[in-house]
């Protein structure tokens, strides 16, 4: 099973924040990586090891939590608590300028399709007090959750794009997994061309994870200007697939929709994609 070395990762960071009540506060973020940021485990290797390092000049505490991870028909993700991983140390404190190692694996049989979990490192706020007399600081926590998959014994990966449609202003498409492994969708490209082919504008979506046997939704709204110069609307999304042969496999889909008289009106004015 390929490394995803050449994938760009998208670890999930949610910031909490930890304020004392008094105008124009500091502000401490911690300074710290993780690697690596995606993990595989397979039969034949069913134990890694993460890192956590400290770049900053303050210790880190973290505790660890280990997720599965499916996502809905459209694509959002949904976390559900589980010990199908095993880890250790459960909380971890990294001093700085140190790395601590963290042990992960599991008992699970390994089966006909990709597991898919998160571990998450969610920060702890510090035991000390940071500041002056008099002073407030703001703490930002992060928590980051490091993507886990659990190889099948035998890879199929296969995506196709499928219900490419434009109305009332919005165009909208899905990216289909129909493999047992995971999928990674690299920022799909939204072109408007016009009646020589000559392109009136274009606009990248967000990049996201499709998991297997899955499907992640996109939604872009096109302002009125750049869809009425287009006759057509082409969308090129390059996926990554797994391989066997430890190499991350590259594909196209590609797809188009005309631009029907009257399917650029509408209530969009956004200049911004939004992906789901």
């Amino acid at each position: 099973m390929c490394h995803m070395a050449r994938v760009k990762t998208w670890l999930v960071v949610v910031a909490g924040v930890m304020a004392v009540a008094l105008s124009a506060p500091a502000t401490r973020a911690s300074s710290f990586a993780v690697t690596p940021t995606v993990i595989e485990l397979a039969p034949r290797a069913p134990t890694a090891v993460l890192t956590v390092e400290n770049r900053g000049r303050t210790a880190l505490r973290f505790q660890l939590s280990a997720y599965r991870w499916e996502q809905t028909p459209g694509g959002k993700p949904v976390y559900q608590p589980t010990e199908d991983l095993i880890f250790f140390p459960p909380l971890l404190t990294v001093g700085p300028g140190e790395k601590r190692l963290v042990r992960l694996g599991t008992e699970l049989p390994f089966g006909t399709e990709e597991g898919s979990y998160r571990l998450f490192l969610s920060e702890l706020p510090p035991l000390e007090k940071r500041g002056g007399a008099g002073e407030a600081l703001v703490t930002v926590l992060t928590n980051v959750g490091v993507p886990v998959f659990l190889e099948p014994a035998q890879v199929t990966a296969s995506g196709r794009l499928e219900d490419l449609r434009l109305q009332g202003g919005e165009l909208a498409f899905s990216v289909k997994n129909e493999g047992n492994v995971r999928l990674v969708v690299l920022e799909p490209l939204v072109k408007g061309l016009d009646g020589k082919g000559g392109v009136t504008f274009g606009e990248k979506l967000k990049a996201g994870y499709v998991l297997a046997h899955g499907r992640l939704d996109f939604h872009t709204k096109i302002p009125a200007g750049d869809c009425l110069k287009s006759q057509r609307l082409a969308v090129t999304a390059t996926v990554e697939e797994p391989a066997t042969d430890e190499n991350v496999t590259d594909k196209r889909l590609n797809s188009e929709v005309a631009v029907a008289p009257g399917a650029c009106a509408g209530r969009l004015k956004a200049n911004s994609l939004k992906s789901l």
